[in-house]
Order: structure tokens, then C-alpha cells, then sequence
């Protein structure tokens, strides 16, 4: 981060967007395969968000954007597959600490907020030659939004999560609920 600040002066925008699409079954699972999971998209992420703080925190302004994966939710959730285990645990972690350096950066003008995209890659491209798509994959569509969520008119956005794909874009909403089949079940059987 030194380096960067150096060369230009300061940090004012964070793209937490390295990733490795390595994942395994239950079986299948290893300690590295865990290890290398949690360490690219986790460790990586927060490190680098720590990293760039001090000086956003010091300017009082700041952006970071997280990737994110809806491998993270199970597949009836969102139509997409889980990604096995270590992808998926590793990309909704990201989405938790989203959540929590949100609320931190609030009184520092620092926002954070996360994609999960939707795009054809060089690293996702194996995936799409099993199950062509017939929608526009571009990565720009990706890029448009991140640049938007690090701009002044995202300044009031923060602990939010969009999915952008095929230029479509869809938020993340989460919440709990009291009225669900399950709810009711447990409510019949423990009062």
C-alpha cells in the first residue's frame, strides 16, 4: 500500500477482486484447499482493506469494493451452483466482513460495499465451454458499477451488495423471517 501512496500520494479506492476458482466436495476437501481459499479471498481482502484504512480514515474519504459470489447461497436460492466447499465459505465470509467494515467506515466517510459478478473470464471460462450462456457477459457491465460505487454520488451507499450480470443489476436483500413452513413447524413443536 506504501508504494501506491508514494507514487500517487494517497489511496482513495480499494477493488478487492482477486480471486481462485479451486473448490472440492465434502470428500474431496483439503486443509490447502481450505488454506488457499480463505487465504486469496479473506485474507487478501481484509488485508488490503487494512491496509488503504489509516489513509482513508485520515482524508476522511474512501472507497472499497469487495467481490463477492452467490456460491456463498445455496443453488435454490439463486439459480447458480454452490461452488463446493472453500469457494463458496470463502466468498460469504467476504460478504460478512462487507457487512462489518461497512459499519466501521461509516464515521470516516469510508464505504464499502460488494459485487457479485456476472461475467465471462479467462479464469470462468472453462465453466462457460460445460454451459454456453446467451446473455452479454461482458466484464464492462461489472466495471460501470464498481466505478459507480467508488464515485461521490455512491457516497451515501454502504454495506450494500449488487449483483451485476448481462447488464442486469439486482441487490441483495436480507432478512429474517417469523412467518415461514419451518418457523411454524418449530413453533408447533416447541412452544
Amino acid at each position: 500500500m506504501q508504494t501506491g501512496v508514494d507514487a500517487f500520494g494517497k489511496v482513495d479506492i480499494v477493488i478487492n477482486n482477486a480471486g481462485l476458482a479451486m473448490s472440492a466436495s465434502i470428500e474431496e476437501v483439503t486443509e490447502a484447499i481450505l488454506g488457499q481459499q480463505f487465504a486469496v479471498h479473506v485474507h487478501g481482502s481484509i488485508g488490503t482493506s487494512k491496509a488503504a484504512w489509516p489513509h482513508m480514515k485520515a482524508q476522511g474519504w474512501g472507497r472499497i469494493v469487495n467481490t463477492v459470489s452467490e456460491a456463498a447461497f445455496p443453488p435454490g436460492v439463486t439459480g447458480s451452483s454452490s461452488g463446493g466447499i472453500g469457494y463458496g465459505a470463502a466468498k460469504a465470509a467476504v460478504w460478512a466482513a462487507t457487512f462489518d467494515l461497512a459499519s466501521a467506515g461509516i464515521a470516516d466517510g469510508i464505504t464499502v460495499n460488494a459485487i457479485s459478478p456476472g461475467a465471462f473470464t479467462r479464469m470462468n471460462a472453462t465453466m462457460f465451454e460445460v454451459a454456453p450462456m446467451s446473455l452479454d457477459l461482458d466484464p464492462m457491465h461489472v466495471a460501470r458499477v464498481a466505478a459507480w460505487l467508488s464515485s461521490d454520488d455512491a457516497a451515501d451507499v454502504t454495506g450494500r451488495v449488487i449483483h451485476v450480470a448481462g447488464g442486469h443489476h439486482r441487490e441483495y436483500v436480507m432478512a429474517r423471517h417469523a412467518d415461514t413452513v419451518l418457523v411454524e413447524r418449530i413453533n408447533q413443536i416447541i412452544p
